[in-house]
């Protein structure tokens, strides 16, 4: 049956559903990017300079459809579908390739799966698609499933971005600053270390992603093996962001000045989950701030360890229980005790703070550097 009549039944849809994304994929029919399958909620994220790619899996040699559009608020069926979901917003989307009767922005002879039972795409991106999501879910042909034998892949949806996305275990990263340096206390930084484990060092110049905390390395600012600069530890701790496709670190400047690091659905190594960890480094005023948001931390049972602070490198500070009774402790040091302000979760520090479970879920830290240049805790 021409794909063209198929779509235009669900003007008269008999079934919804109240979430986005039902389908999933099966062996008769599949969309995955990089091997992996679309989970709802979570869009495979693509920079400016890279690429859209997908896969549709099925029989082998069977035709296919491919349809484009955003994501409907709810999903669609219909009893002739026996099951199967439609994903899109059915008047907005757009039919790209149809394997059934012709017709279709893409060539037809593309419309039919190899002799593996495969079709792959790959659509180059540019910065004139910055902020775009997409959604694309394909109909393959199924003789398994009567009585029209269509089976729905599950829908994958992308988000265009100029931010940086990184996987995997132990990553650092040197993160040029697109719209140019950051100046801290009369010096420029154009590139920032960031580290799969928690950190962001001013200066670039981290050769490791350096799991380990510690309150030494925090106070003169030598994470990774970096030169001596200004630190925010917003979970030093050995963190894992690649143990799945909705995990990464992402890095993103929001407007000239401002800049959010994100730990998207961090685990705790090797595979405790820890949740989504994230930091916005606000140069916009007079006096920087670094917002430390915690709201996303979903860890069960949260350790005894990991530190959270800001550090000017000096090799000077002030430690502390930075909430007490879900307070956050707002302090302004000065002199060398001004130099950074922090807590180790497992005690170390001066002045010592006693070991205790990390307590930060839920709440955002607001960390300043003042003009006299001291750090401070709003």
């Amino acid at each position: 049956m021409h794909v063209k009549l198929i779509l235009g039944m669900f003007i008269l849809l008999l079934g919804v559903a109240s979430a986005q994304q039902v389908e999933v994929n099966d062996a008769g029919g599949s969309l995955t990017s990089g091997g992996q399958d679309p989970v709802p909620g979570q869009p495979f994220l693509r920079t400016v300079n890279g690429s859209i790619d997908f896969t549709v899996g099925g029989g082998p040699s069977l035709p296919f459809a491919l349809m484009a559009g955003p994501l409907a608020p709810t999903s669609f069926t219909d009893p002739l579908l026996s099951g199967e979901w439609y994903d899109l917003q059915p008047l907005s989307a757009i039919l790209l390739v149809d394997g059934f009767g012709g017709g279709g922005m893409l060539p037809s002879f593309i419309s039919q799966l190899n002799g593996f039972g495969e079709a792959s795409f790959v659509f180059p991106l540019s910065t004139a698609a910055n902020g775009v999501e997409i959604a694309f879910q394909s109909i393959v042909q199924d003789p398994t499933i009567s009585p029209l034998f269509l089976n729905f892949t599950a829908a994958a949806d992308f988000l265009v971005t100029t931010a940086v996305a990184v996987t995997g275990d132990d990553v650092v990263m040197n993160y040029s600053i697109p719209s140019g340096p950051l100046t801290l206390l009369g010096q420029t930084y154009g590139t920032l270390s960031v580290s799969t484990n928690g950190w962001i060092q001013f200066g670039g110049g981290a050769v490791f992603a350096d799991p380990t905390e510690s309150t030494g390395e925090f106070v003169t600012g030598t994470p990774g093996g970096a030169p001596a600069g200004p630190i925010v530890a917003v979970l030093w701790e050995d963190l894992d962001v690649g143990n799945g496709p909705t995990q990464a670190m992402i890095v993103e400047e929001l407007m000239p000045a401002m800049i959010r690091v994100t730990w998207q659905n961090a685990d705790y190594f090797p595979s405790t989950p820890a949740g989504t960890l994230r930091c916005t480094l606000d140069f916009t005023g007079t006096e920087p701030h670094f917002l430390m948001d915690y709201t996303g931390y979903q860890a069960a049972t949260p350790p005894f360890e990991g530190l959270v602070g800001l550090s000017l490198g000096g090799g000077g500070g002030t430690a502390l229980d930075l909430v007490v009774g879900g307070v956050v402790q707002s302090t302004a040091p000065t002199g060398a005790q001004g130099l950074a302000v922090f807590q180790n979760f497992d005690g170390s520090g001066v002045p010592a703070v006693a070991p205790e479970a990390f307590d930060l879920a839920g709440l955002i830290l607001d960390f300043q550097i003042s003009a006299a240049g001291f750090v401070s805790l709003l």
